[in-house]
């Protein structure tokens, strides 16, 4: 018989709602990670278009298209082809993602289509650079400190895992 059931049993009352809460955090972060790491391809994609001759508009289109496995872009694409004014889709992007890489994809974007220029391609192939960086920076400083992060979830939960072990432990009770 289990010595304290009621502990035992608002424990594993608990413990589903924390484990889901657990794993769409994880779910989350996981899509929210994704769809960082596309953005030198999605610059490069925007690049070769501009390349090819196509507008900024239209890479833009073709871009949407071919990531609309995410949501996100799925629903940029509808907004575009429903002739939604480009800025104003890209300002709904930025303020659904409310990423650091996103603002900066989004507001040189508006910033080439405002003013133009020679230089458009070679300012995309320098932020699609420096994104790169930056998310290797990122990938590096996560690896180097992931450690720290699991050592404190280790630490936080051990005391409730003795707990549980101690509660369940007939002996145990007899000496406290």
């Amino acid at each position: 018989m289990i010595p304290n059931l009621p502990n035992f049993l608002i424990f594993l009352l608990l413990l589903p709602f924390v484990l889901i809460l657990l794993l769409r955090k994880g779910r989350n972060q996981k899509e929210k990670n994704e769809i960082e790491n596309l953005w030198p391809e999605i610059l490069e994609g925007m690049i070769s278009g501009l390349v090819a001759g196509i507008s900024i508009h239209e890479s833009i289109i073709e871009v949407s298209k071919q990531y609309s496995d995410f949501p996100v872009f799925k629903e940029l694409n509808r907004k575009l082809h429903h002739q939604q004014k480009l800025e104003l889709a890209l300002i709904d992007l930025k303020q659904e993602l409310s990423e650091s890489i996103c603002d900066q994809v989004v507001e040189i974007i508006i910033f080439s289509l405002r003013f133009g220029g020679n230089d458009t391609i070679k300012l995309f192939r320098n932020l699609a650079e420096a994104i790169s960086r930056n998310l290797e920076l990122r990938a590096e400083l996560a690896a180097r400190f992931g450690w720290v992060k699991n050592s404190a979830a280790l630490a936080s939960i051990a005391p409730w895992l003795i707990y549980l072990i101690l509660n369940l432990q007939g002996n145990a009770r007899a000496v406290s």
